[in-house]
């Protein structure tokens, strides 16, 4: 029985011209400031030997989009791949770096490679760049590493581009059964691993803004404008709801029917008597009670 594939082409979805998602989403200013459309990190493979034979060195770029009308996508932006050295690595990494703006690299921690955050982090000091360099322990097997970030292909979560990710979806298509290819798979789960999943942008709930002055006179028209004034207003209202209250209890007390002695369990009766044992209904609500429910739902309100 043959192993079933982590990745199917019916899948795949792109980015770029005459797409959902046409081009990269820019910066977005809101009430906190302004924000970067795109957040970007990078995850690389890296291989010891330089053989054309042998596994390569691969590194995949990809950003998470924060932008409020596309938020939390995940866009591959550059996957490349290639036998080089480990002074080549180091010099595609950072170019990389330098071109997109990448603020985290992940690198598998296994044998070598954790040399290499070290010339990576004095490589990136001698260019006057600032870049966070993240060992990462790797799943032992390949196809739980795969199958992990598949989801994320199959719900339209990842977009690839529409030039230049041939190489990459290429060797998503063609593990595991050629494993030769697993570097660029590897690679871009390395990179995919590190972002938090995002959910859309929300809308705040009425109620959970703040209420400016002007909606809150609109609410009551009796509120006043001044902070001692509407402390002094408040004290008012609770005051008045307390007498009401307590009126409201002295009036009931010793009213109504008297009422008939515990019934048993097995009593079915649902005589006056009887029913005069459940409880009374409440009062209505009185207009100084609205008022302190008004001002309770605008307490978020900054004074």
């Amino acid at each position: 029985m043959g192993v079933e594939k982590p990745f199917l082409q019916t899948w795949l979805q792109y980015w770029g011209p005459n797409q959902d998602v046409s081009g990269l989403p820019p910066g977005y200013t809101d009430e906190r400031g302004h924000h970067p459309g795109l957040i970007i990190e990078a995850g690389f493979d890296p291989a010891i030997s330089e053989k054309d034979t042998a596994a390569r060195s691969a590194l995949v770029v990809a950003g998470q989009v924060r932008h409020p009308s596309m938020r939390g996508r995940l866009l591959i932006l550059e996957a490349i791949a290639g036998h080089w050295s480990v002074w080549e690595q180091c010099r595609q990494i950072l170019n990389a770096v330098t071109r997109w703006k990448i603020r985290t690299v992940r690198v598998e921690d296994v044998a070598y490679q954790k040399a290499l955050k070290d010339i990576l982090a004095r490589e990136a000091r001698t260019r006057g760049l600032h870049v966070h360099i993240e060992l990462i322990k790797p799943d032992g097997d390949k196809l739980r590493r795969a199958n992990a970030w598949s989801p994320l292909v199959e719900d339209g979560t990842v977009l690839f581009p529409t030039t230049g990710s041939e190489d990459p979806v290429a060797s998503m298509l063609a593990v595991p059964g050629d494993p030769s290819k697993w570097d660029l798979v590897d690679a871009a789960g390395h990179c995919l691993r590190g972002f938090p999943a995002l959910e859309a942008a929300r809308t705040r709930l009425h109620g959970a803004n703040r209420v400016d002055a002007g909606a809150r006179r609109e609410l009551c028209p009796a509120w006043p404008r001044d902070a001692t004034e509407r402390r002094r207003h408040l004290g008012e209202i609770r005051g008045t709801a307390r007498r009401i209250s307590g009126a409201e209890r002295k009036a009931t007390r010793g009213s109504g029917p008297a009422r008939c002695p515990p019934r048993p369990r097995s009593c079915s009766s649902t005589g006056p008597a009887c029913a005069a044992q459940q409880p009374a209904p409440r009062p209505a609500a009185s207009r100084w009670v609205l008022e302190i429910e008004i001002y309770l739902s605008a307490r978020t309100v900054s004074e």
